[in-house]
């Protein structure tokens, strides 16, 4: 009781508890109900000191810990209800909400000027244009190696601002946090990563629009590259309209089309490859089993007949760039935005249109190159 009057005195309150369980334990009480009153009591301990942050109007510590709160709830799930986990979100973004408006975060941009000569890649054909595009985008894989010798000489020059804790929001959640430097060279190593896929993606669509114009590219055009993915009719319609559409410059349509046939190339091509993409599930809560496809996160994490590993086989730097363009919560994450129903207008941008054709062009380029190698 002394620990509960004090709000912020939650450690000890959780100590207790602990101490509490381990005592139970030692008497002889078994099964669940130990855990679940010491789980319990250690939720309603960080709830406390949350609600008081609440009050003294810190938004940006209030979310903080009404986070640390969801996190344990989402841990031990079993003791917690739907309505506690959206309380819990609805809380977390209110005080995220408050911070915002209070300028407890300091924003930090960089803006950049590129002249438009360097962001159009016409050719004097549709087919040379659509060539220069899938060899560009090879070259536009970011090289990870070469980006953190970068990051770490500029880190080196500004020591203060490397140590600064960054954190990224999206609309209603924290998606990541950096509190040491290690942390911060691996979100600056990725934000420099994005911004070069962002500028390339930007570049995609301005040469697709303006070749059409000036040279008479079509999506038949675009879709050549992609020949190496010995794609099925199928693939090819939507993929087909993906490119129609970014040629129109309706980027809703062309990003929610492109984007999500990046993970099912992936899949098929690895499926020929011999690899079992699904998973059985002997009980799934209601006596029967299933097997379902892996989700896209264990799909980049699968081995290969012969030993390598899906990052071993598209190479680490393209592998990299996948997650980080496609699955990242701290990246640009465009598979989850669109495939859960998050994205908004202004995620349907021309630059993830442009980015997501490139992402085809460089598998396309890895299938070839592995395919030489055996030949080989």
């Amino acid at each position: 009781m002394f620990y509960e009057a004090d709000p912020l005195a939650d450690r000890g309150s959780i100590r207790v508890a602990e101490a509490e369980a381990k005592l139970r334990k030692h008497w002889g009480e078994k099964g669940d109900k130990v855990h679940e009153r010491k789980v319990r009591r250690t939720f309603d301990a960080i709830v406390r000191r949350a609600e008081f942050f609440q009050k003294t109007g810190n938004g940006s510590i209030t979310a903080g810990v009404f986070r640390e709160a969801r996190q344990l709830v989402e841990r031990e799930r079993r003791f917690f209800t739907a309505d506690d986990i959206a309380r819990l979100q609805g809380a977390e973004q209110a005080a995220l909400n408050r911070a915002l408006e209070a300028g407890e975060f300091v924003p930090f941009t960089v803006s950049l000027k590129v002249p438009s000569q360097f962001m159009d890649y016409t050719q004097e054909t549709p087919e040379k244009t659509a060539v220069e595009l899938a060899e560009q985008a090879v070259r536009e894989i970011p090289n990870r190696k070469e980006i953190a010798e970068n990051v770490k000489e500029t880190s080196a020059q500004t020591p203060l601002l490397a140590m600064v804790k960054r954190t990224l929001i999206s609309p209603g959640k924290v998606v990541g946090e950096s509190n040491s430097l290690q942390t911060n060279l691996d979100r600056d190593i990725e934000n420099r990563a994005m911004s070069q896929a962002s500028l390339f993606g930007a570049a995609v669509s301005i040469t697709a629009a303006r070749a059409a114009k000036t040279v008479g590219l079509t999506e038949e055009h675009l879709i050549i590259p992609l020949h190496p993915l010995a794609l099925d009719e199928d693939s090819l319609l939507f993929i087909r309209r993906g490119c129609e559409r970014l040629i129109a410059q309706d980027f809703i349509s062309a990003t929610h089309i492109l984007i999500l046939r990046v993970e099912d190339v992936l899949r098929r091509h690895l499926r020929r490859l011999g690899v079992d993409t699904t998973e059985f599930k002997a009980d799934v809560g209601d006596g029967t089993s299933r097997t379902d496809d892996v989700p896209f996160g264990k799909l980049m994490r699968l081995t290969l007949s012969d030993g390598r590993t899906v990052k071993d086989y598209l190479g680490s730097d393209l592998w990299e760039h996948l997650d980080s363009v496609l699955n990242s919560q701290t990246g640009l994450n465009l598979r989850n935005e669109i495939a859960h129903g998050l994205a908004r207008p202004q995620h349907c941008t021309a630059e993830s249109a442009g980015i997501a054709l490139a992402l085809l062009y460089q598998l396309a380029f890895t299938v070839w190159l592995a395919s030489q190698s055996e030949t080989d």
